[in-house]
């Protein structure tokens, strides 16, 4: 009688350490996938405000004061009956 009572309090012993421990390793994942999803968040709203950075440049550059000003700049465009004048020490 003794040697099964024994028994059953071992296995039920060694029952309860398995799902300790599972519960113990599911925890651990848990945590280790909150921090990496936080993570991801971050990286996301990071990349949205990159994105919203970027259109805005690209809605500034179609812009037809921002193309006159970089063509008058860069290329030297002149409206019609102005008139260049060109420093030479430059």
């Amino acid at each position: 009688m003794k040697k099964i009572f024994k028994l059953r309090v071992l296995l039920i012993l060694i029952l309860i350490i398995g799902m300790a421990y599972n519960y113990v390793s599911q925890e651990m994942k848990l945590r280790s996938q909150k921090e990496e999803f936080k993570k991801l968040e971050e990286k996301l709203k990071e990349a949205e405000k990159e994105y919203l950075y970027l259109t805005n440049q690209d809605n500034h550059k179609l812009d037809d004061k921002y193309v006159t000003k970089e063509a008058r700049e860069k290329l030297r465009f002149i409206k019609q009956g102005e008139i260049t004048i060109i420093d030479k020490n430059q």
